[in-house]
Formats: structure tokens, sequence, C-alpha cells
């Protein structure tokens, strides 16, 4: 489905994998995927009118038609605040604390905040925390989400099961190695005591898209 973009949208020329898909695309066009520009209208003939980051020194820009369908969204990096910076921890980011229960993030680029068990965020009021936690910032551990498996990986993952049905769950150890699991192992150790597994390979030998890996924790794969 073709995107909408509105003037001084910033947009990027698609990768030339999506692009030989477009009729319109022109193999000429190919040394401009990636580069930037900013959206200057579009008029109602679908023809997009853009102004691009380099267009000084890249006269190709003035060569071809462009439709909104050859660009995708740049998203803009915003500036790090100073609690931002002293923490190490972008907005928006969960994180842990040594001995500080539960898991936080910062809000407003200002103040930072604690997931409650209902799901919901309290502000935290103290200021000795915060100090405590600014001096000691290399003992705050990111919490990074776990990332979306890519097809190829899914499939590889379907043949296991159906070469080991009762097998569900997938993990790596500390050292790389991937082995499948018939329960949940235990995080953080994964061992491999009273938990039926079998090994898959190293991370080179049966590589996953993304590398399944032991920060990710166990991975369940049971309904794919």
């Amino acid at each position: 489905m073709t995107r909408k973009f509105k003037p001084g949208d910033r947009v990027r020329v698609r990768q030339w994998e999506d692009m030989a898909t477009i009729p319109a695309f022109a193999r000429a066009m190919r040394p401009l995927c990636g580069k930037t520009a900013v959206i200057e209208c579009v008029g109602g003939n679908g023809v997009a009118h853009v102004i691009p980051d380099d267009s000084a020194n890249d006269p190709l820009w003035e060569c071809f038609t462009f439709t909104p369908d050859m660009f995708e969204p740049v998203e803009e990096v915003k500036p790090m605040s100073g609690l931002e910076r002293a923490l190490g921890v972008q907005e928006g980011q969960g994180f842990t604390f040594r001995s500080f229960p539960g898991v936080f993030k910062i809000e407003g680029g200002r103040r930072w905040v604690r997931r409650c068990p209902d799901g919901n965020w309290n502000r935290c009021e103290s200021e000795v925390d915060l100090s405590t936690m600014i001096a000691n910032h290399k003992e705050i551990k990111i919490i990074h989400p776990k990332p979306e498996l890519s097809e190829s990986t899914k499939e590889k993952l379907r043949a296991l099961r159906v070469l080991w049905p009762e097998y569900k769950w997938v993990a790596a150890d500390s050292n790389c190695f991937v082995y499948i699991f018939k329960d949940k192992p235990v995080k953080g150790s994964f061992s491999h005591q009273g938990t039926p597994c079998i090994a898959v390979g190293n991370r080179a030998s049966a590589p996953f898209d993304p590398p399944i890996t032991f920060d990710m924790g166990a991975v369940y794969y049971g309904e794919l």
C-alpha cells in the first residue's frame, strides 16, 4: 500500500530489492537508493516533488520522476536530555538498577518512573536514589525487547518442531550454543539439569535471524 506523505516529511529512497518491483523505477535510479530528501509536495497526479539532502552533489535527482511508493519515512533522532546522558539510558527504555526493586524508565526527558505491579508507571521522587543511580550508572542494566523473529527463523523452528514435537522452547547458553527444550529453561542460567533439551548447534552452524542469544531469554515457538 502506498504511504501518504505530507510536505516537510523526511524520507529515504527505498532499497533496490523493494524498488525493483515498482514499474516506474528505472535501473539508472539505483544509485539513489538509501539517500534522503524532504517532501516538498505531492501532486494530484501522484508525483512527489522533493528537496534532496545532497542535490548539489547528485544531479540524478533532477533526471527522474518520483512517486510516494518509492520512499520510506526517516525517523528523526531526538537529542538526548541531560538525564538520559547521565544515566546512559534513552527515554522510554526500561532498565533495572542493582538493589533498587522494579523496572524504571525516563519520561519527558526530566523525570524517572517505576513500573507498578498493575502495569502503570508512577513517578519517583527520591533525589537521593536518582543521585545514586547517576553516580553508579555503570550498574544500570537496560532491558532490551526481544526482537521479532524473521520468517526464515520461524521456518527453521517449525522444522525442529516437526522433528521433535514435544520441544517448544529455544534458547542459547552463555557460550552461544543453541538448544531446544521441552519445558521453559531456568531464566539466566538455562540449566540443562532436569530439563530435557537437544543441542541444535552454535550460532554459526545453526544460524537464526536475528541470532538466538543468551540475553534474549527463552523463546517459545510452540504456536508458530
